[in-house]
């Protein structure tokens, strides 16, 4: 619960670094979906993200994915990737996810499950790009965007037949370093539903 709690409060890591979560009372630690607390410097970054897939007007709708559970599972496994490693550093890469609206509500509550992923090109997890238009042309099912955090500690270029990364690498990813695929529980947070 100690964790949970300074997963709350704590704005010290990440996109929440950026841009800290809206004020909680006292130990409500329930998933929220923020769209009313978005700051100006929120919204220009997004939209530099989107780009031209979805235009930040009026009508769009963005909400700050205010998730302790998730964020604290997210936080703990870096630590844990960071204390494992030995040669290279952990890092956290801004990407994108495009799914269906209702998916990305799912995601929002329960986070991306990699068992759940049934198209692949880079390997058999759950697959993010740099490029929201790469991510839009790959989705079958277009409605939203998740913008999301990964953590990355080594990465192999992977394919089709990628099940796991091998030996001690954590991700793979295409040539071009534009795709990333995820394997494993807790190595992504989504930041922010779009559409």
């Amino acid at each position: 619960m100690e964790l949970l709690q300074c997963a709350v409060t704590s704005n010290n890591f990440g996109l929440r670094k950026k841009f800290p979560w809206s004020v909680r009372h006292d130990g409500d630690v329930d998933p929220k979906i923020d769209g009313r607390n978005i700051r100006s410097n929120e919204i220009e970054f997004l939209a530099e993200r989107l780009g031209n897939q979805i235009s930040v007007t009026e009508g769009t709708f963005i909400g700050r994915i205010e998730n302790p559970c998730l964020w604290s599972r997210y936080v703990l496994h870096y630590e844990e990737m960071k204390a494992n490693l030995t040669a290279s550093k952990v890092t956290e890469h801004i990407v994108v996810h495009a799914t269906s609206i209702s998916a990305a509500y799912e995601i929002a509550d329960n986070n991306f499950d990699w068992r759940l992923v049934k198209r692949y090109r880079f390997g058999q997890g759950v697959s993010f790009a740099k490029d929201v238009d790469y991510a839009a042309s790959q989705a079958t099912r277009k409605g939203a965007y998740i913008i999301a955090g990964i953590l990355v500690a080594a990465s192999k270029i992977g394919n089709f037949g990628t099940q796991i990364p091998p030996g001690t690498f954590d991700t793979t990813t295409n040539k071009a370093k534009s795709v990333y695929v995820k394997y494993y529980d807790n190595d992504f947070y989504p930041y922010y539903i779009a559409y």
